[in-house]
């Protein structure tokens, strides 16, 4: 998720994933092992590891609605505002995918955008 300036931390909480990065507006620029690396983040980006046991996209979409479901209502804002751009970003380890009219129609809904590696 990005944002131009709000914190994204109480999200990344509610929505109950493991953290991968999480960075503010204006924070100094930090490498993942937490070293200094000179500049500051122009904007708020947070990025949550989601793993379903399968390891499939549908699984992954249904945990995402389940989660994003049990929002509290005072993060309601932040999560629906149209700013905030949220991604769903999948890595295809082998085979292929199959996402169908309810699965796209849940990341619809929910404004969140499908990339893949």
């Amino acid at each position: 998720m990005r944002h131009e300036f709000q914190d994204l931390s109480k999200l990344g909480e509610a929505l109950e994933f493991p953290v991968a990065r999480l960075w503010k507006s204006g924070d100094k620029c930090r490498s993942p092992n937490g070293d200094l690396l000179g500049g500051c983040y122009e904007e708020s980006y947070l990025a949550l590891k989601i793993k379903p046991p399968s390891k499939s996209i549908p699984e992954a979409i249904e945990l995402i609605r389940i989660a994003f479901a049990k929002v509290p209502v005072e993060l309601l804002p932040i999560i629906n505002d149209p700013t905030l751009r949220k991604i769903l970003y999948c890595t295809i380890e082998s085979g292929a995918e199959e996402l169908r009219l309810p699965e796209i129609k849940v990341l619809f809904d929910l404004g969140i955008e499908l990339g893949f590696d």
